[in-house]
């Protein structure tokens, strides 16, 4: 089966599984980019951001701000109570309010004394963030925004780095999530991780990791290579297969997240969607 087969297929089953309806005419959402960019430059404190967001669509234009805001304002912490900056229609002016909010926050937590709403360390203070939001995959069926981000700490060697991602049926607004992927605790579905995983690692490092042993290196505690944990955020889809973003020291001993990519001829069978 060719992957241009996979990916018709799995259109198909979207549209299924947004209730049998299609995306408008069948063609590609308009797109534009905005960014905003804060600092203080006495201090060194500045916040850069660049989202790419649709036009004409707003089911998806909802689902798209709804994932800016949930991205600016992460958190591990499930207890945390963010409140993010309402969301009327106009996707500008939300991403500019996110943006001076996440700039109060990384200013008060570098230069304020008390409690503040930014996590980390005080003795580490964050100098910049940057957020890029990209539109990385479209059919007339569904959508995938990228998120990228870097936190630049003071004196050290390189920036945190995450990605996270989000495919979107462009019809409902509603998420893609876990539930993408079925079977994942079988033989053959780990073989198929660990594989990817290896190709990933070997892609990221620049080197060669022709064994087991090997790969066992870079892994952390006590995984099973054979069946390595999905990642804690929802995989998503690209042109090239289905990305499971893991990210920095959740897997892998890495300081910047790592995708693994499952590709389409690979991984049709684990898709739970109705593709036969």
């Amino acid at each position: 089966m060719t992957t241009r087969s996979i990916l018709c297929m799995a259109a198909m089953a979207l549209a299924l599984a947004c209730n049998g309806k299609t995306a408008g005419d069948g063609k590609k959402d308009k797109l534009a980019t905005d960014s905003v960019k804060m600092e203080k430059t006495k201090k060194g404190v500045s916040i850069t951001v660049k989202a790419d967001y649709p036009v004409g669509n707003e089911a998806l234009l909802e689902q798209v701000a709804s994932f800016v805001g949930g991205q600016m304002f992460y958190t591990e912490d499930t207890e945390a109570q963010v409140v993010l900056p309402p969301f009327k229609g106009d996707f500008k002016a939300f991403l500019k309010a996110c943006t001076q909010k996440r700039w109060d926050e990384l200013y008060a937590y570098t230069y304020e004394d008390g409690p503040v709403a930014f996590e980390g360390d005080r003795t580490m203070p964050i100098t910049s963030a940057e957020y890029t939001f990209r539109k990385v995959f479209e059919d007339e069926h569904c959508a995938t925004w990228q998120c990228r981000w870097y936190y630049y700490i003071a004196n050290a060697a390189r920036p945190n780095m995450a990605v996270h991602g989000m495919t979107v049926c462009k019809k409902t607004g509603k998420p893609l999530d876990h539930t993408l992927l079925k079977d994942t605790d079988s033989q053959a579905f780990g073989q198929l991780l660990k594989e990817c995983a290896r190709q990933a690692l070997a892609n990221e490092l620049e080197e060669t990791i022709d064994s087991d042993n090997k790969l066992k290196e870079y892994i952390l505690g006590d995984n099973d290579i054979d069946r390595l944990p999905l990642p804690l955020m929802p995989p998503y889809l690209t042109a090239d297969g289905v990305a499971l973003p893991y990210q920095d020291f959740e897997l892998f001993p890495m300081h910047d997240a790592l995708v693994v990519v499952l590709p389409y001829d690979k991984v049709g069978l684990f898709l739970n969607l109705p593709l036969q």
